[in-house]
Order: C-alpha cells, then structure tokens, then sequence
C-alpha cells in the first residue's frame, strides 16, 4: 500500500519551533544571523534566494544579503566567504547554486568554515556525516528534552545536508521506523543520495543506492 507524505504541516511546526528557539537564543544575548550568497541570474536560483530570504525572517532570523555579478571571479566570492567565515553576526552561509560554470564550486563549499556549513556539503561536513560523529540530529527530538538552552546551542557542531534530512525528518513524522528496513536510494550526488544513503544507515536501515550505472538484477 502506498502512503503520499504531505509535508506541509510539518513544515509549519518546524517553523513555529525554529521561531520559539531563535527567540530563545535572542534572550540569551545571542542575535541569529544569515548569510546568503546569490550569484548571477539564474530565475530559479533567484526564486530559492527569495523563499529563504522569506522563511528566514518569518523566524526571526536576520538576513545578510550578498548579491554578486555574473561576471565574478572566485578571488572575490572566496574573499567574501572568508569575510563571512570571520564575521560573528552571520552564525551560517548559504551559498546559492549554481554557480558560473568558471567557477569550482567545490572550492567555494570547502572555503566555508564547517560551523557555518549550512548546506553540510562541505568535505569536513561530509567527512563528520560519515564517520557519524555529527547524526546526533537524526535523532534530536529524543535528545532535546533532556538538554538545557544552552547546550542545545554548543551542540549544532555542523549542519546535515537539508534535502536529504528532510526525507528522514518527514519518514519519521509519517511513523515509519527505519531500523531493519531495506531502503532503496535512487541516485548518488553529493548533495542529496549519498548523504542520504548514510543517515538511513545511521538510523540502522539495510541500503542500496541505485544510480545511472545501476543494472537491472545485477547487484555485487
């Protein structure tokens, strides 16, 4: 039987909540801030930059808008991200894809310092998704009762790839439970199957991850 997941109304109560624990952190002394990073005209990428910018201050979270030419070198984006790296009023980046096709995209994520990894797309990200030293959010709700406001802060060592997280986050609030199940993930890019690949085995599911080079019952 097939189940269609709306994830709607979980969205909104992760939005209520993220409003609750900025307003927390703003009592302690502590203003929440966002870097976002658009470069060039990309319509779609203007669109994602627009729901972030919207979603970000629905929280409460203040937005540190960085709207760069077309014509950009990686010199200046890497300068802005190191700039940003250093900048305590920015707690995180978001570096909005893609980029010009001259520029490494993979250099401008590795520039980000891990902490403000948004994205966790970072090798050091990546690295502490696979050695599982950073899944402790897979399991969060479980986590946050016993922990006090001030270690629910120290403990966002790094952040999880969002699209990815998601699909854990919207299984679970589905009821499905991971453990011991046979998952199957269509696809191995770095921002969406391989990280996902890894949270369901966190959580101790049995998977195989399909892709472009994948034979028909012809598994190793």
């Amino acid at each position: 039987m097939f189940k269609t997941i709306d994830g709607k109304a979980l969205s909104d109560e992760i939005k209520v909540k993220v409003k609750n624990d900025v307003k927390k952190i703003n009592e302690n002394g502590i203003d929440v801030g966002l870097a976002l990073i658009l470069t060039g005209d990309d319509p779609a990428s203007k669109q994602y930059f627009n729901a972030i910018l919207k979603a970000a201050k629905k929280v409460g979270i203040n937005v540190y808008e960085h709207i760069l030419s077309p014509t950009v070198s990686i010199n200046e984006i890497l300068n802005l991200v190191n700039s940003i790296n250093h900048d305590e009023r920015m707690n995180g980046l978001l570096v909005i894809f893609p980029l010009p096709h001259r520029i490494n995209a993979r250099r401008v994520v590795n520039a980000i310092t891990p902490s403000k990894d948004i994205d966790g797309l970072g090798a050091v990200s990546v690295g502490r998704l696979a050695a599982e030293e950073s899944t402790f959010q897979l399991y969060h709700d479980e986590l946050h009762a016993t922990l006090t406001d001030e270690r629910r802060i120290l403990n966002v060592a790094n952040f999880l790839p969002c699209t990815p997280f998601g699909v854990i986050r919207l299984l679970k609030y589905s009821g499905v439970t991971l453990k011991g199940k046979n998952a199957v993930v269509i696809g191995k890019s770095l921002a969406t199957g391989k990280p996902l690949a890894l949270m369901l085995l966190a959580k101790e599911a049995t998977v195989t991850v399909c892709h472009k080079a994948t034979q028909d019952s012809d598994f190793i």
